[in-house]
């Protein structure tokens, strides 16, 4: 009789009310008599009922101890176009759940052998399931299917359709308001709202009108990323996904063209064709990639934390009125414009993240989610000192090995590759030339923090040095300045670059470095007795 239940009305939720005892009385002899009454009972809409149960496929008067009980839908599935499927980025063994095999067809599905009987009935194997969809970051549903195999599909949002078959159901959590929705759903229904309401500027019939919709568009969006902008990793990876998964081309910006199948570049319009912006970049970053493994090859790693980086040139694809170049993403994705495909407003890249917002950030007394965020970006217990150290490593590239002079000076900011991994970007070389001649390039001034020279990329980050026994700024550009004058490194950096960074609270403005030193000796003595006095310092 239980049998018998299970299989015309297991959706019915009525059925919590009958115990075990009920259900032995009336299979004892009223079967025949109730039957006419339960065919009357069973629901129309049975495909989107739901019923308990537990391990061993029996209705549930408790919940077991080693589970909490889900919900079952019976006779549907996940197949309506508003499914958001959820990807499993631990194995099955790494949850503890060795009886399951990741999918080598679909990122968000198991899979395990079934068993040798009950197909149709909820069993241990799709239980254990069920509970690895608890343990996956916005999962609320699990897709069963028996075939040959139990294939179990995980989902954050279920658009269920209809589904006869006796060998597929979901599970679900047991109280939706426990939902937890990944940031695709979440958005999805922002931007719908945020549409109903959006009244586009260039529509209006007056000038007047259209200063205050464009008022009202910029509260509008500022409004939006208040509630809806990525506020973990998982959340930027899914908005990335959103962003590739829009095969449009579209422009970002005025003369700035994204091109899916370049995917991770972008394509600039220069507006001055006989510019040196193009060949600037270019060079500026051959030389940094130079640099950085001369570093390497020194066993310096100290810049591998937030690596220094300059947009690569593709100049196989530009030309003298185009620059294709290698596409900064913005660090935490703060300032999306939902009227354009959830892009990064135009020019904000160095906004999201600029050094001096990273410094209030790392040394603010507020509980802020994206000081954390950074940290755990960073890979560093000080994120502040591996920024900059990269500055200074940055700078004495762009000062000494490119010899740039800056008309109008590119900032530098956090930002991201394709790949996301966080770096220090500098960008936009747009009013820059070349054969600059710095004095501490050669050797005939030391570096300080007073070196003040508008034209240098040289500027000190942090700008206010907290108390501490090493400038890291300085360590950086000494270190990159060595190897581009093919100097020995200091043997304290080639030691503090394979330990983790430390801080101190001794009250030292600058500690000069083996490279300062003897800078000033470079100018005016023989080139060997300046490499004694370094290996003796």
């Amino acid at each position: 009789f239980k049998q018998f239940l299970r299989f015309f009305a297991p959706e019915s939720r009525s059925l919590h009310n009958l115990n075990f005892h009920t259900l032995a009385f009336m299979s004892s002899g009223t079967l025949l008599h109730a039957l006419p009454f339960l065919l009357l009972w069973y629901p129309l809409s049975a495909e989107r009922e739901v019923v308990k149960f537990d391990s061993s496929a029996v209705l549930a008067p408790q919940d077991p101890q080693d589970l909490s009980v889900p919900v079952q839908v019976r006779r549907s599935c996940c197949g309506g176009p508003n499914s958001i499927q959820v990807r499993a980025k631990k194995t099955p063994a790494e949850l503890g759940l060795s009886v399951f095999n990741s999918s080598e067809t679909s990122s968000n599905s198991w899979v395990a052998e079934a068993p040798g009987q009950g197909i149709g009935e909820v069993r241990d194997v799709e239980l254990q399931c069920w509970a690895a969809c608890m343990k996956i970051y916005g999962c609320n549903y699990v897709a069963v299917m028996q075939l040959s195999h139990v294939d179990c599909r995980f989902f954050s949002y279920c658009d269920q359709v209809p589904w006869n078959g006796a060998n597929l159901y979901v599970l679900r959590r047991e109280n939706t308001s426990a939902d937890v929705y990944v940031w695709d759903k979440l958005v999805q229904d922002g931007i719908q709202r945020f549409m109903e309401n959006y009244e586009r500027p260039d529509f209006a019939s007056e000038q007047r009108q259209k200063v205050l919709r464009q008022n009202k568009r910029r509260d509008q969006i500022k409004d939006f990323n208040a509630q809806f902008m990525p506020k973990s990793e998982d959340d930027y990876e899914a908005w990335l996904s959103h962003l590739n998964k829009n095969t449009r081309k579209r422009e970002l910006a005025p003369s700035i063209i994204y091109d899916p199948e370049r995917p991770g570049m972008i394509t600039k319009h220069l507006k001055d064709p006989t510019s040196k912006e193009r060949s600037i970049q270019a060079s500026a970053w051959q030389d940094l990639n130079w640099v950085l493994a001369e570093l390497d090859r020194n066993g310096i790693t100290r810049h591998h934390a937030v690596k220094p980086a300059i947009p690569k040139v593709d100049e196989e694809s530009s030309n003298h009125a185009t620059l294709v170049m290698e596409r900064v993403y913005p660090a935490f994705a703060t300032f999306l414009d939902p009227t354009n495909s959830l892009e990064p407003e135009y020019g904000t890249e160095d906004q999201d993240l600029s050094l001096s917002q990273a410094y209030i950030l790392l040394t603010s007394a507020e509980n802020d989610m994206h000081r954390a965020w950074l940290k755990e970006l960073v890979h560093a217990d000080e994120p502040l000192r591996a920024i900059a150290y990269s500055k200074g490593v940055l700078d004495a590239s762009l000062d000494c090995k490119s010899v740039l002079m800056h008309m109008r000076q590119p900032k530098p900011y956090l930002g991201r590759d394709f790949a996301r991994q966080l770096k220090l970007f500098m960008s936009n070389f747009h009013g820059t030339d070349a054969l600059a001649s710095f004095p501490w390039c050669d050797g005939s001034m030391a570096i300080t923090r007073s070196l003040s020279e508008t034209s240098a990329a040289f500027e000190p980050f942090p700008k206010v040095l907290a108390s501490r026994s090493r400038d890291d700024y300085v360590d950086g550009y000494s270190d990159a300045l060595a190897v581009i004058r093919g100097l020995p490194l200091p043997t304290t950096t080639l030691d503090s670059s394979h330990s983790p960074l430390t801080s101190s609270v001794e009250a030292l403005s600058t500690i000069p470095t083996t490279l300062q030193n003897s800078a000033p000796r470079l100018g005016g003595r023989p080139e060997w007795l300046a490499l004694l006095g370094t290996m003796l310092l």
